[in-house]
């Protein structure tokens, strides 16, 4: 099949796909559209499969897989620097940061209506377009109602989580398709997914999953954090302090693990996976603080009700406190000057690229586990394993997840400090 593809507003969509019978997607691209869903509460595993079919037929182009992409929104919203177009799963993961962003900036401007339809639309045109329209403008009208009609469609398969089966006979329409039942059900906030009836009353199941970071509203971010370009940025320049807390809170009594992946682009003090229970607005001071602590006798609050994994790449054995070198440890209390434990990871954490992170709690046996790597499969041995009673240490049953980050005051460099990806389960 030969799809022939045209720009629109810089975008690269197919047209062979307008009067076109939905296909069956199979159960892989099922799995990989099920797990791009979660990317904000906007999207569905069919509403992405309508978007995909109606573009270009689950054709992939060189330029931006079978998610239609232009050339410089896949050098963009690629999940990773490596992936290739005709990765049916990065293809969509692509799509669906994409979609979200543009969710994420239609809301923003204060427009009234469906904001998946809106993004879609501004996909197709502009997001100047349908702000200059006040809802969906005509030149995307057709291509909104198509992709619509085919997303009714999906959410019917149970591929795709439908409720009962259909045989894809003739083109749907928007009057001639019953609207599905029921949809997977949006979370109370972008990209932060709970998932499941709670188990008991004091441990309902968190899921968490950032493939990368397009829209904060998730977040609770303070001091110098922001996103850009599809990264949590904590802290970027000279002496700068940020942090970054998820809405969705846990509780201190299950067990949990989470992973990360995070770049320091350059020489400066890093970063930290904090647990703390101080409050949403929670920021320790810059430099050797990282964001959670504060450095001796510099002035300020530490976050007093925490829990951290410093990822500390400078040392400050100069200034009577750390280890003579680059360190990953945990702390408590905000308190950056005594580490339960500590280990260089045995690769650089500054201008090395970016690198990975895992941690386990368990409840029961009452101990935190770190793991390090520059490749993303986890080692089989922890760097760290530390005896930790979480809920007595941060005094609160319920405590917030997220990062922190602080920047030096004397630099010869422009660094930024970036957390790329995050996942986090409880259970």
């Amino acid at each position: 099949m030969m799809i022939l593809v045209v720009g629109v507003a810089g975008l690269g969509v197919s047209d062979a796909a307008k009067q076109a019978n939905p296909l069956p997607v199979d159960s892989a691209l099922a799995a990989a559209l099920t797990e791009a869903s979660t990317s904000c509460p906007a999207l569905t595993p069919a509403r992405l499969a309508g978007q995909v079919m109606a573009a270009t037929q689950f054709e992939a182009s060189p330029i931006g897989g079978i998610g239609g992409l232009s050339a410089t929104q896949w050098r963009k919203w690629a999940p990773q620097r490596k992936a290739s177009p005709s990765d049916r799963t990065a293809s969509v993961l692509a799509l669906a940061h994409l979609i979200c962003d543009l969710v994420g900036r239609i809301r923003v401007s204060g427009l009234v209506g469906d904001p998946w339809r809106l993004a879609v639309a501004a996909w197709r045109s502009s997001v100047a377009a349908v702000k200059a329209a006040g809802g969906v403008p005509s030149s995307a009208a057709e291509f909104v109602e198509q992709v619509n009609s085919y997303a009714d469609w999906y959410a019917l398969q149970p591929v795709l989580g439908g409720r009962r089966p259909a045989t894809p006979t003739a083109h749907p329409t928007p009057s001639a398709q019953p609207k599905p039942s029921a949809s997977r059900p949006a979370s109370p906030s972008p990209m932060a997914v709970s998932t499941g009836p709670a188990k008991s009353a004091a441990s309902p199941p968190v899921r968490l999953r950032y493939p990368t970071f397009a829209d904060s509203s998730s977040l609770h971010l303070n001091g110098s954090a922001t996103m850009a370009d599809g990264r949590l940025v904590l802290a970027t320049g000279a002496a700068q302090a940020g942090s970054a807390w998820s809405k969705t809170k846990i509780d201190t009594r299950t067990s949990w693990t989470t992973s990360f992946a995070v770049e320091i682009a350059d020489v400066t003090d890093g970063m930290a996976f904090v647990l703390q229970a101080e409050g949403s607005g929670a920021l320790g001071g810059y430099g050797a603080g990282l964001g959670y602590g504060v450095r001796p006798p510099d002035p300020g609050n530490p976050i007093n009700s925490s829990v951290a994994v410093e990822l500390d790449a400078w040392s400050n054995s100069m200034d009577g406190f750390d280890p003579g070198q680059q360190h990953i440890a945990v702390t408590t209390n905000g308190d950056i000057t005594k580490h339960l434990a500590w280990r260089d990871p045995g690769f650089g954490m500054c201008r090395s690229g970016p690198f990975h992170v895992w941690v386990a709690y368990d409840a029961a046996a009452r101990r935190l586990q770190v793991w390090a790597s520059q490749s993303p499969n986890r080692p089989a041995e922890s760097l760290l394993s530390v005896p930790l009673d979480l809920a007595p240490t941060l005094g609160a049953a319920q405590a917030y997840i997220g990062f922190t980050g602080g920047t030096g005051r004397i630099l010869n460099t422009n660094p930024q400090e970036s957390v790329l990806s995050w996942t986090f389960d409880v259970g």
